[in-house]
């Protein structure tokens, strides 16, 4: 009956162990249970022994990004994601569209033109596109088309010219 006695003893002894060991355990993931939900960075926290492991692999998961962009003038740490700091990035790239010179007379949309240089110039050289539609006349009479701002000015100019 003794022998009895004792194995019955020994094995609350082993369950009060084996639920401590559980309890214990289930203290030190407890953090899991509250922690930020890491599906869409493909993390689980239970893939993790600590919480500070899970939240730094998430915070870089989140924000690694931001290594990427260092070199810009737009600070990525103002922006949560890749996303909007990309979107902000473009709006910044191209702002120079909203204040640039449009001539309704010339066929050059800004919005087709990366940079704002590349937009002048395209505008500058349709502007100038007159140019060598009358070269003999304006040879003829000294007349240099650069001096003037249009081809109507620059015909008044020739027609003036031929007058004399």
């Amino acid at each position: 009956m003794e022998r009895k006695k004792n194995d019955i003893t020994w094995l609350k002894v082993y369950f009060m162990y084996k639920l401590f060991e559980k309890r214990k355990a289930e203290e030190k993931y407890k953090w899991r249970l509250n922690c930020e939900d890491g599906d869409i960075y493909g993390l689980d926290p239970n893939d993790y022994e600590t919480e500070q492991d899970y939240e730094d692999d998430l915070y870089e998961a989140k924000y690694g990004w931001r290594e990427d962009y260092s070199d810009c003038d737009l600070d990525p740490e103002d922006y949560e994601t890749e996303d909007e700091f990309l979107e902000a990035l473009e709006e910044e790239r191209t702002a120079w569209r909203n204040y640039c010179e449009i001539d309704l007379n010339y066929d050059v949309d800004p919005e087709d033109y990366e940079t704002e240089e590349d937009y002048d110039e395209a505008l500058y050289e349709e502007k100038l596109a007159w140019y060598d539609s009358h070269d003999s006349a304006y040879i003829d009479y000294e007349i240099d088309p650069s001096d003037y701002d249009s081809e109507e000015e620059c015909e008044e100019a020739l027609y003036e010219a031929m007058e004399e």
